[in-house]
């Protein structure tokens, strides 16, 4: 299934123990196919080479390589304008259109106000988690 990890959830699922993590392993483990795009993976090796977590070239480098590694590019044809509080979270919107994405997992509440958008259901991670759990059985 394919889904768009918000840079909160990558960031999270790759330092922390939780549902994000949970989220993370099920795309390393190919469970789930994350999708991306040029602007998301700018975003995200930008806050994570941040001062606020201390990490040194080669371990931004490492995280880079691990995203790469379980997410597939894509390039939106489209610019949505949906979110007007913080534009930049339109971005996510864009490749999961693209994409043909069933999810946005996002921690972002400018995206999960929105619920979902033409189709594409924007969840948090311990969400996302029940319903797949929920369709297993």
């Amino acid at each position: 299934m394919k889904v768009v990890l918000d840079t909160n959830v990558l960031i999270s699922g790759l330092f922390w123990r939780g549902n994000e993590a949970e989220v993370v392993k099920k795309c390393q483990l190919r469970v789930l196919e994350n999708c991306t795009t040029r602007e998301i993976i700018e975003e995200f090796l930008r806050v994570i080479s941040s001062p606020k977590f201390e990490l040194s070239e080669g371990d931004v480098e490492r995280a880079y390589q691990m995203v790469s590694a379980f997410s597939s590019m894509v390039n939106p044809k489209r610019g949505f304008r949906v979110v007007e509080e913080d534009p930049t979270d339109n971005k996510f919107l864009d490749c999961a259109i693209e994409a043909r994405a069933k999810y946005i997992i996002s921690g972002d509440e400018h995206l999960l106000t929105l619920g979902s958008f033409k189709g594409v259901r924007i969840v948090n991670a311990s969400e996302f988690l029940q319903r797949a759990a929920s369709r297993r059985r």
